[in-house]
């Protein structure tokens, strides 16, 4: 006799965590990145085409938020997209532009960021934020250098994210190697450092990562050997800087600006590199320059932007009525990747906190119960994802197994078929565990009590139950 248990769910809220946040050097990583402007799953497709080719996977995309686009649904979906592809997401915040200059950030937005961003379910477990954008550039700060005011607005965002969760890994802005000393327009990024650090003592120790706009400069058209500042190696330029004023703290490298003009653009430009040039350039950069260890992802400057003013950096060009990616995508799409394999919040949550069952001896049953995915990994695409109950003599269970092929994102559920069979009359306890490739997940535990009968005791109860009915 086979019986469906139908059960009454009462949905169990567990407590969130945070675990400290590191950043695993040591661990599989694709530092293979973009620069990406549209959040649109065209252009997440297109990236991740590009940057998790030949042998790639988990690469990383910079992208923007501005302040007054902070639409929750927006970018949760940008975030789920990102997943789905397995991009890793480089935030840069942002303002917004007013009279041809950025907006100086005001004293509230720190919080209004953390709360933002707190209250998305990202990709990761690491949370990367850009804190702005090349503050040593007037128009990039409400028209006015000002390494003071960068230096404060920067230590109130790491302690307002970092008071949300220790999983934001929080980056500086990238400065502008080159910029002269020429205030109020433009400030010396060694000055501006300087400044920040008699501003806001031991702010670079705060830090979680070194984040650098590495341009071959000058006119974006340096050579990938030429080292020191304004070129593909600038970051170690700034990294003596940092030591120079006592940073002791080992910063991971993440490039998120750098790339070379090419004359493929709305007007094709003489003065600049051929695509075939840059092409090369590029693959020098990737094979014989950000090699380093320390370097943990470069995301040249731009994926698609073939309009004014950007047209000479995107890779691809607009031709009439279609549109090509030029050779610099082709050539390092053909570049051997990584695989990267970063840290995802495993978590479940069981519809119920314990379930009671009434059975009889002899017979096997179906029980049917839900799991919510509240993690970020999707179930079924790093392997077995199963219930585990306990061995308890006297009831025969085996393995609810994800079937093959199905995925689960996170915010759905699942409901998974339990196949228990009742051999001997007797009260009972079975835990069940929830796991996934092996790993038990966070809130992955629930208990099912049960009391089986045996049927001689059924049949007595029937025997009476009729006689008396026919008196």
């Amino acid at each position: 006799m086979k019986l469906f248990l139908l059960l009454i769910v009462v949905p169990l809220i567990f407590p969130p965590f945070a675990i400290a946040q590191t950043l695993d050097l040591q661990a599989p990583n694709n530092k293979f990145g973009i620069h990406i402007i549209s959040p649109t799953e065209s252009e997440v497709k297109n990236a991740a085409q590009f940057v998790n080719s030949s042998g790639g996977d988990w690469g990383y995309v910079t992208v923007v938020i501005q302040r007054n686009d902070q639409n929750r649904d927006k970018w949760q979906n940008f975030f789920d997209l990102l997943r789905r592809y397995h991009l890793i997401p480089i935030v840069r915040i942002a303002t917004e532009t007013r009279d041809g200059y950025w907006v100086r950030p005001d004293a509230n937005d720190a919080n209004h960021w953390a709360d933002f961003l707190s209250g998305l379910n990202w990709p990761t477990k690491r949370r990367f934020v850009v804190v702005y954008n090349e503050p040593n550039q007037g128009k990039e700060w409400g028209n006015s250098s000002a390494p003071a005011s960068y230096a404060r607005i920067l230590d109130q965002t790491i302690t307002a994210l970092k008071g949300r969760s220790s999983d934001f890994f929080v980056m500086n802005a990238g400065f502008d190697e080159s910029a002269p000393q020429n205030t109020p327009f433009y400030y010396d990024e060694e000055k501006f450092l300087e400044k920040m650090d008699s501003t806001v003592p031991g702010i670079f120790e705060k830090l979680d990562g070194w984040v650098s706009h590495s341009y071959p400069n000058p006119d974006f058209s340096g050579k990938p050997a030429d080292s020191g500042r304004g070129t593909i190696r600038g970051y170690e330029w700034e990294l003596t800087l940092l030591t120079k004023l006592g940073v002791k703290k080992y910063l991971p490298v993440f490039i998120t600006e750098t790339g070379w003009k090419h004359r493929e653009g709305v007007v094709d430009d003489p003065s600049f590199l051929s695509a075939g040039t840059v092409a090369e350039y590029f693959r020098t950069a990737f094979e014989s320059v950000w090699g380093s260890e320390q370097v943990v992802a470069v995301t040249p400057f731009v994926l698609d932007y073939p309009q004014p003013p950007f047209d000479h950096f995107s890779l691809r060009k607009v031709l009439g009525s279609t549109s090509e990616f030029l050779l610099p995508y082709k050539t390092i799409s053909g570049l051997l990747k990584n695989s990267g394999l970063p840290t995802q919040d495993r978590k479940a949550r069981f519809e119920s906190e314990s379930l009671n069952l009434g059975l009889i001896e002899g017979n096997e049953y179906r029980v049917p119960i839900t799991v919510k995915n509240v993690g970020q990994v999707i179930w079924g695409e790093r392997g077995r994802v199963e219930l585990v109950p306990s061995n308890v003599p006297g009831l025969e269970t085996s393995h609810a197994a994800l079937p093959q092929g199905t995925f689960v994102e996170p915010g759905q559920s699942y409901t998974f078929e339990l196949v228990i069979f009742a051999e001997k009359a007797g009260n009972y306890e079975i835990k069940i565990d929830f796991t996934g490739d092996r790993f038990l997940y966070e809130g992955g535990e629930i208990s099912i009590r049960t009391k089986v009968k045996s049927k001689n005791t059924i049949v007595r109860f029937a025997e009476n139950l009729c006689g008396r009915f026919l008196e």
